[in-house]
């Protein structure tokens, strides 16, 4: 089976199926530019390999690629750290998070902060 990201009907679920072990990005079809949002990522068993998720300022046009590679994305990498602008670096941060649990994810752009939280 090759490699593929499916939406849910409702757009509230994302699934990948993969062979290989290659980053994938999705991006939103609406850009959050003022305000505060909050959305969750709920781990699921099936999970095979750690998640990146967070926020960029522009769309990338390697969606092969981590959108925190590059210098416009922000990301919490499931492995207990943060990255930004780089594909290995970055402080550690919290706990790993991959098969279960529940990820928030805290943007408020009046402040200009991003903030994550592992089952609250």
């Amino acid at each position: 089976m090759p490699e593929q990201v499916t939406c849910s009907p409702d757009f509230r679920q994302i699934y990948l199926t993969e062979e290989e072990y290659v980053f994938r990005t999705v991006y939103g079809a609406k850009g959050l530019t003022e305000g505060i949002h909050y959305w969750e990522i709920i781990a699921d068993a099936r999970s095979e390999h750690e998640i990146k998720t967070g926020i960029s300022s522009k769309r990338n046009i390697n969606e092969k690629a981590s959108f925190s590679d590059f210098e416009h994305g922000w990301a919490f990498f499931g492995i207990g750290a943060l990255r930004h602008n780089s594909n290995s670096q970055g402080p550690a941060y919290g706990k790993a998070f991959k098969r279960q649990g529940i990820l928030g994810v805290f943007l408020n752009m009046n402040k200009g902060t991003l903030s994550f939280a592992i089952d609250g």
